[in-house]
């Protein structure tokens, strides 16, 4: 069985993912082809790379796959993002907004925030 994407029925810029063994996923389209953030499965699909979403490491995510009703981040806003560390998650919100978004984050752990800065902000517009 192929790898397969399709978007999520809900949210913009998020997409349901379905693997060779059957497992259901998020993902969101990499802003940064080829380019993994904290070792993330990457997909290509019709000729777009797609980063898995781990739900065990990010509460947005698990909150999509519970049902949550709304997620207002979409292409083009801002966000700010408390508590960021080292950017497992604002890295998919970053894929979101896209190039015309923003993500502000605070962090206050110096490594986290090294971490962050190194492996996310170095490499995304």
């Amino acid at each position: 069985m192929d790898v397969k994407v399709k978007p999520h029925p809900r949210f913009t810029e998020i997409y349901q993912v379905k693997l060779e063994d059957g497992a259901q996923r998020l993902a969101t389209r990499n802003l940064v082809p080829g380019r993994s953030v904290y070792g993330e499965r990457l997909i290509r699909f019709k000729g777009v790379e797609y980063r898995v979403w781990d739900a065990f490491r990010s509460k947005l995510a698990a909150a999509i796959l519970k049902g949550v009703q709304t997620v207002p981040i979409t292409p083009g806003v801002k966000v700010l993002y408390l508590g960021a560390a080292s950017g497992t998650t604002p890295s998919h919100v970053s894929d979101i907004v896209g190039e015309k978004g923003h993500v502000y984050c605070v962090e206050f752990a110096s490594r986290s925030l090294r971490d962050l800065v190194d492996n996310v902000c170095a490499y995304r517009p």
